[in-house]
């Protein structure tokens, strides 16, 4: 009726009509658009879920509650707007500004709205998602090649990352965020940089040893600790103790993440946690800036803080173990490591006595174990062979069972450490002389010191002359204090190390025992016999150190 009006009235409310049905038209579509496929089935949208720190139980910090609060917040936005979550993506405890953090449901997230089976994303916040500028850029890229329309939704706003505008919204708040996380990351490396001069304990993560308050000890991981240590300076290696560790139930970290804590303890962690300068009491303080640079496990002992004066910092909790203990374990593992690093053979699980110790007389190369045949009578009887193999260079000319050699040297290496126990007895009494006559001269020092004072008090000599007398003394002091203290480690270290050998040998594992035969025997030279031949010890040559 409206089109057949002539007059101008009826024009101008035939346009406005139109328009209205146009802008009703346009806004339905839009509406449809977001709800799937033909047919109006309802979107399936995937919510993700993000705190940065899990927190401690007492500290102040969300923890566990903060990524819950955020899932209840998403799914009652998605029953809001009719859609269906299918799933909720967390990430808890991780962060999403340090560049090294992989976010694995993030990246889960990304490939499974990329393939097709999600329709959009719903977050708590835009910041939750993302706070890397080349994080967001790859989900636009997924947005703006996708053919279909995707949703960003948020509990505070939406971003249409399909259309320039929604893109830059979205540009601009991540931004923000960065700058924020910027900020916060700069002012907390200043404060850690002065709880480190301070020697404060660090707020992180409970440091394995001790407990909660980071100051008692653990009783179980100390114990543990002290006993590597003791270990480590008795020969035996890091992949016993790891070992060792993994059957007394040590996990990789307390922090349970995406299953992370089911896999065992790795070669490093274990390391790690032995050459902690915190087990003597040290601080450590590694910048941050150095920590977003590297990737790996960093050598902590390279990073005790140092006071203004360049003396290291200490702090106030239990120590594990004394400095010296610490600074030989640690010296034990860098001498294991230059070893390695220069090619010299290094066993991370020793299994046979004499691994690289046999040597082929022929060609000098180091003889590996090898096992016989299973069900072979050799099999049953020796278990093993002693092969120069050509796999390891060498000629392959040698091969002899294993049993036999290791039992000769084994005795052979006892009865060497039994004389030398008793030469170093027999050289006490010589050791106890130069002791004496020390100790007999820091006694003349002191009263010569005293001389000195009483001429002072009574005027007979100047106060020049009482300086200059006093600071000749102290040196001489010095002198015999260092004779001193050097004579009685050596005697504490060939009175207690030798015969605490022959005591313990039969609890030693491989490793220590083979730690300590290296420290007297050279090599073990195997000359061939004859293929059937009984086992001649005079065919087997000791070179001894």
């Amino acid at each position: 009726r409206l089109l057949l009006a002539e007059d101008d009235w009826n024009t101008h409310r035939l346009r406005r009509v139109v328009a209205m049905a146009l802008t009703w038209t346009d806004t339905l579509f839009a509406h449809q658009s977001t709800r799937g496929e033909a047919g109006g089935s309802v979107l399936n949208v995937a919510g993700y879920t993000r705190l940065s720190d899990d927190g401690e139980l007492g500290d102040g910090r969300d923890g566990r509650q903060g990524v819950l609060r955020q899932g209840e917040d998403v799914t009652g936005l998605c029953r809001a707007r009719e859609w269906h979550l299918t799933k909720i993506y967390e990430d808890n405890d991780t962060s999403a500004y340090k560049r090294r953090v992989k976010r694995k449901a993030f990246e889960q997230l990304l490939t499974d709205l990329q393939s097709g089976a999600l329709d959009g994303i719903v977050a708590y916040n835009i910041d939750r998602v993302a706070r890397q500028p080349r994080d967001l850029e790859r989900l636009i890229d997924i947005y703006e090649t996708s053919r279909r329309k995707l949703v960003f939704a948020t509990c505070t706003q939406d971003f249409d990352l399909s259309d320039p505008d929604g893109r830059f919204n979205a540009r601009l708040y991540v931004s923000v965020a960065n700058k924020y996380s910027a900020d916060i990351s700069r002012r907390s490396a200043r404060k850690n940089l002065d709880s480190a001069r301070k020697g404060k304990i660090h707020a992180g993560r409970r440091p394995f040893g001790w407990k909660d308050d980071g100051t008692t000890l653990d009783e179980f991981e100390s114990a543990l600790l002290k006993k590597a240590l003791e270990d480590i300076r008795s020969g035996k290696l890091i992949g016993t103790i790891r070992a060792e560790w993994i059957a007394a139930g040590v996990k990789p970290s307390e922090t349970i993440r995406s299953g992370d804590n089911q896999r065992p303890i790795s070669h490093s962690t274990v390391e790690h946690r032995i050459i902690n300068p915190r087990l003597c009491g040290y601080r450590v303080y590694i910048p941050q800036a150095e920590r977003e640079k590297s990737g790996k496990r960093f050598w902590t002992p390279d990073y005790i803080m140092l006071d203004d004066k360049g003396n290291k910092v200490t702090g106030d909790w239990e120590t594990i173990c004394s400095i010296a203990e610490w600074e030989e374990v640690v010296e034990i593992l860098k001498d294991r490591k230059a070893k390695k690093a220069s090619g010299v053979p290094h066993d991370t699980a020793a299994k046979r006595f004499l691994s690289g110790v046999c040597r082929c007389p022929h060609c000098g190369t180091g003889m590996r174990p090898n096992p016989y045949t299973p069900g072979t009578t050799a099999a049953e009887k020796y278990g093993f062979r002693y092969q120069c193999r050509t796999v390891d260079g060498g000629c392959g000319k040698v091969s002899r069972v294993g049993p036999p050699i290791d039992e000769l040297v084994e005795e052979a290496f006892l009865k060497q450490v039994e004389r030398q126990v008793g030469d170093v007895q027999a050289k006490h009494s010589e050791e106890d002389i130069e002791i004496s006559k020390a100790q007999a001269a820091l006694t003349r020092i002191e009263e010569d010191k005293a001389v000195y004072r009483e001429s002072r008090d009574s005027g007979d000599i100047s106060a020049k002359e009482f300086i200059l007398a006093i600071k000749s003394l102290e040196a001489q002091e010095a002198t015999h204090l260092a004779k001193l203290r050097e004579l009685r480690a050596q005697v504490k270290l060939k009175t207690a190390s030798l015969p605490a050998v022959l005591k313990q040998w039969a609890g030693f594992t491989m490793d220590q025992k083979r730690a300590h035969l290296l420290e007297v025997i050279e090599a073990v030279i195997v000359h061939p016999a004859g293929r059937g031949k009984r086992f001649d010890p005079s065919l087997i040559e000791i070179v001894w150190r």
